[in-house]
């Protein structure tokens, strides 16, 4: 018997779920969310529960994000609604997890993206190491930053988020806890040692302000160090405060310096749709709920999957027919119109939006 792809443990009043996929980097599929989700819940109501962490197995990842491979077979096979019931069910569970209860801790240890940074950056506690290395490269498969991305992203003072998610770039985990993208910078060695703190607290630890005091007891020297994203803050800032891709792309155009053309071949690795969308997108998401973003998540989710959209194409290229070029369609900026972008963000018919029905969702939004 194969073991559970999420464990769930209860020890001394703390209840963890184990991301359970090392052999994959912990990648999220739908059996994975179903746990998950059956976990929460449970632990949440329960009295001998006084606070929750999730992390990865194996020491690579925290959660590498979606399995949006399966996705896109599910969806070319005629399982569409397939496909859309993963992402509604991940969306639900983003929403659920920033309305709980009980204090609820990510030791995000290793490689976080996508779905793994909407586990995570949602939620009360986010607690990087210096393995930590985050991203959100969904441009480049077609995608958008969905899990309300928006959100944390467009939260990070200047223009960072922006920058991030348009090219896909990382950040360790010095600059996640910098960015305000985690709460907390530990050691990846004194992480069981916060498990241990965690459980011999007992029920002071249903009071997030003692486990934000216990968390901060094992900060130190992590070990990273700032890198380009933040060498090149006032660049970033100047070049991609404009509301429109292309006016991004003439700005770093005008520079002309080695970091403005290395930033333009790496955004011309991108979907020019993707790219328009995921713009818009973080403009909008300033000043909303969780909530809002998620539903507007979805709309734009929904879209990607029926098609036409570079989702499917952008997944072929990296996950299956890895190495390959995809051939983004439009295959210009220029090509991408208003109305376009329009379509992904249009209310779907009655009966298809997201339903999140516990609270505001708010919560995981204060970063």
């Amino acid at each position: 018997m194969s073991d559970p792809e999420v464990i769930g443990i209860v020890d001394g009043g703390v209840a963890t779920a184990i991301l359970n996929r090392p052999q994959a980097l912990n990648s999220l599929n739908a059996n994975m969310v179903k746990l998950l989700d059956g976990f929460l819940t449970s632990w949440d109501s329960d009295p001998q529960i006084n606070c929750i962490i999730i992390r990865g197995a194996g020491p690579r990842a925290f959660c590498a994000g979606g399995d949006v491979k399966a996705c896109v077979m599910a969806a070319k096979s005629g399982r569409q609604a397939a496909a859309i019931d993963f992402f509604r069910t991940e969306y639900t569970l983003i929403h659920d997890l920033s309305q709980l209860a009980r204090p609820y801790i990510s030791l995000v240890d290793g490689v976080v993206m996508g779905g793994g940074a909407g586990l995570s950056i949602n939620g009360r506690f986010r607690v990087a190491t210096e393995k930590s290395l985050f991203a959100m490269p969904e441009c480049g498969i077609g995608l958008f930053t969905d899990v309300a991305g928006a959100l944390f992203l467009s939260a990070i003072p200047g223009e960072i988020g922006t920058y991030l998610a348009l090219t896909g770039g990382r950040l360790t985990g010095g600059e996640l806890k910098r960015a305000g993208l985690a709460t907390h910078l530990v050691p990846s060695e004194s992480l069981p040692q916060v498990e241990v703190a965690l459980r011999a607290g007992g029920a002071a630890h249903r009071d997030p302000a003692a486990v934000a005091a216990t968390l901060a007891s094992f900060e130190g020297d992590a070990g990273s160090s700032p890198k380009q994203e933040w060498d090149h803050r006032e660049a970033i800032d100047a070049c991609f405060a404009a509301d429109t891709v292309e006016e991004i792309y003439a700005a770093l155009q005008r520079r002309g310096d080695q970091w403005s053309q290395d930033t333009l071949a790496a955004l011309k690795k991108g979907s020019p749709l993707s790219q328009k969308i995921t713009l818009r997108a973080l403009r909008q998401a300033q000043g909303q709920s969780l909530r809002d973003v998620l539903i507007t998540d979805f709309r734009i989710v929904c879209r990607m999957v029926e098609g036409p959209s570079d989702f499917a194409e952008g997944v072929r290229a990296t996950l299956i027919d890895k190495g390959s070029s995809p051939a983004w369609s439009p295959v210009t900026l220029q090509e991408v119109t208003e109305e376009m972008v329009d379509h992904f963000f249009a209310p779907l018919a009655r009966g298809q939006e997201l339903d999140l029905h516990r609270g505001s969702g708010t919560r995981g939004s204060k970063l």
